[in-house]
């Protein structure tokens, strides 16, 4: 059976032991892929796999390309936000930069 692959970063994501299956190391920081397999008929575990072990793997280049046209998305907005509220003087936009300018700093 194949295995459909989900990737994500460990500081906000946890998928079973978080143990490599290719190396053996812990998975503590950095971006991961991960998938369900089956042992049973309702037994299920989740295998996980550094990146820099899985490489090859055409998903990250997909994933890597999302990530980027997110954050570039989200700078674009913070950009019009703050022209706005530079224009119109205004304070209702001001916990809506401050959160993307503290999620751009998170975004790896």
């Amino acid at each position: 059976m194949k295995k459909h692959w989900q990737y994500a970063n460990s500081r906000g994501t946890s998928a079973g032991s978080m143990i490599c299956q290719l190396c053996g190391k812990r998975i503590e920081q950095g971006l991961f892929r991960y998938a369900m397999t089956y042992k049973g008929y309702e037994d299920h575990v989740y295998v996980c796999q550094h990146q820099e072990c899985s490489k090859s793997d055409a998903g990250w280049v997909a994933y890597v390309a999302t990530k980027h046209e997110a954050k570039r998305k989200m700078k674009e907005r913070l950009k019009a936000f703050k022209e706005f509220k530079t224009k119109w003087d205004t304070i209702e936009l001001d916990e809506d930069i401050e959160y993307m300018e503290e999620s751009l700093k998170r975004i790896a």
